[in-house]
């Protein structure tokens, strides 16, 4: 019965989870779908996520407890959690907000968002500390070597709002808990706001009791907040237009799209868009050529056998 019961109640409470758009730092990474910005930004009504779905995301929240609950009981120290940070960014948002954490209205030339904390360590050097959590898969990515560019893209966009206050808080701990094993993965990395360069210095990785594995990776990421803003801009251009931008994956494809609250709507015209490609569609004339030696040579080789 309670079994049951979970997913069903995750289902109800789902409303709350589709807020008005507004740009976000964790939405201006490159892997985020635009156009489910876009639709978001148009007022388009998503599809019910599945209260499985709901529950996983919900999961993460309590995961980063439980970390900074461990650093605790180290010597370093958690601190600033939640703190609010703003970009200045004419042009990203067509109305402003109210947030419920800071309860106060967010004007519409501002990026708002909330870090996750400041970790302080035994020298008394200061870091902006964002945390994760994912499942085995998502780890497993990692450790393969995908770069979690969305991920480094939220945490640039939040450095820069802090560097507006204090300049020299360039470093940043970017830590990746996996859900089923415990295992941790820390980027530790520097953005400069100024140049609006960022540098990825190294990827630790935890194995338990044996020796963590460091691996050097001085990834430089040059412009990422002002591509953050511009991706922003885009979006609003669109919503303006009620245009929607191409999709940016293939069909079927399980990730993201499986999970994505607009995949219903987003796939619903594409038969009609694929044969409305084919309308008046004209070949190349070597590509007409070659098409007509192929499937010549394909009746002959089919004859002979």
């Amino acid at each position: 019965m309670i079994a049951e019961l979970m997913n069903g109640l995750a289902r109800l409470e789902q409303n709350d989870e589709f807020k008005p758009y507004y740009a976000r730092p964790s939405m201006g990474g490159p892997d985020r779908c635009i156009r489910q910005m876009v639709y978001k930004a148009m007022g388009v009504q998503p599809e019910p996520m599945p209260g499985r779905a709901l529950l996983t995301m919900n999961d993460s929240s309590w995961h980063e407890e439980l970390t900074f609950d461990w650093i605790a009981k180290s010597v370093y120290q958690v601190h600033s959690r939640q703190m609010a940070v703003e970009i200045p960014a004419v042009g990203i948002n067509r109305h402003g907000f109210y947030c419920s954490i800071c309860k106060k209205a967010v004007a519409p030339e501002l990026i708002h968002g909330h870090i996750d904390g400041l970790l302080t360590d035994p020298i008394a050097r200061d870091a902006l500390l964002e945390h994760k959590a994912l499942n085995r898969f998502g780890c497993q990515r990692i450790e393969s070597g995908v770069v979690p560019m969305d991920y480094f893209t939220q945490a640039f966009l939040y450095s820069a709002g802090l560097q507006q206050v204090q300049p020299a808080l360039r470093t940043i701990i970017l830590l990746i808990k996996n859900k089923d094993t415990a295992q941790y993965l820390e980027y530790e990395m520097t953005y400069d706001a100024v140049q609006d360069k960022a540098i990825v210095h190294r990827l630790i990785i935890s194995y338990g009791d044996l020796p963590a594995q460091t691996r050097e990776m001085e990834l430089v990421i040059d412009r990422p907040v002002a591509q953050a803003l511009e991706k922003f801009r885009l979006v609003q251009d669109f919503a303006a237009r009620h245009e929607l931008p191409p999709r940016p994956y293939p069909l079927n494809t399980t990730f993201p799209c499986g999970y994505c609250p607009f995949e219903g709507p987003c796939w619903a015209s594409y038969e009609e868009e694929f044969e409305n490609l084919t309308v008046d569609a004209v070949l190349d004339e070597d590509l007409e050529a070659l098409a007509k030696y192929y499937l010549e040579v394909s009746m002959h080789a089919k004859n002979m056998e």
